[in-house]
């Protein structure tokens, strides 16, 4: 079975798109940072009524909350942020205050590396500048972790690919 994990930024899930992971025999969940990023979408319905539940995040010092998060190996986490941040993002001895852009950029890494840490097969994120194939970032992070990672849009044409095949 193919296990496909969304990033909240692809919410919501079109009704079409569900049914084809559905007919085509895919697990899929999704990964939030926190729960902040889910309202307004159809997370929360379907995490109460259907197989859709959050992978949860890596432990983070002052960013997860207790409760909602798994103790990880931070190694995957590092070696995350070193890829998207080109190096530059800071030591975790010197975290304690974030810019906003180097918070999402924490934020991002978290997400990849839950993913990441449970073995799942295929990343759905629109994120561009972590993820996006033009910088490289994907590539690699592809490489380091086997794992694919693509847009929505690309995924997608992957389930339209699927669905002539069955």
């Amino acid at each position: 079975m193919i296990e496909i994990t969304f990033d909240t930024n692809v919410y919501p899930l079109s009704e079409s798109v569900k049914k084809q992971l559905t007919e085509l025999g895919f697990s899929w969940t999704y990964v939030s940072v926190t729960e902040r990023e889910t309202v307004g979408t159809d997370i929360r319905i379907e995490s109460g009524i259907s197989k859709v539940e959050a992978i949860a995040e890596g432990w983070v010092l002052g960013e997860s909350r207790i409760g909602s998060c798994a103790f990880a190996d931070g190694s995957i986490l590092e070696a995350v942020l070193k890829i998207i941040s080109n190096g530059a993002f800071p030591a975790p001895e010197k975290r304690d205050k974030l810019t906003p852009p180097q918070l999402r950029q924490l934020r991002d890494a978290m997400i990849l590396s839950a993913h990441v840490r449970t073995n799942r097969d295929i990343f759905v994120s629109n994120d561009l500048r972590a993820y996006g194939p033009k910088n490289g970032n994907r590539q690699k992070l592809e490489s380091l972790f086997d794992t694919r990672i693509m847009t929505m849009e690309e995924f997608c044409r992957i389930l339209n690919e699927q669905k002539q095949q069955t």
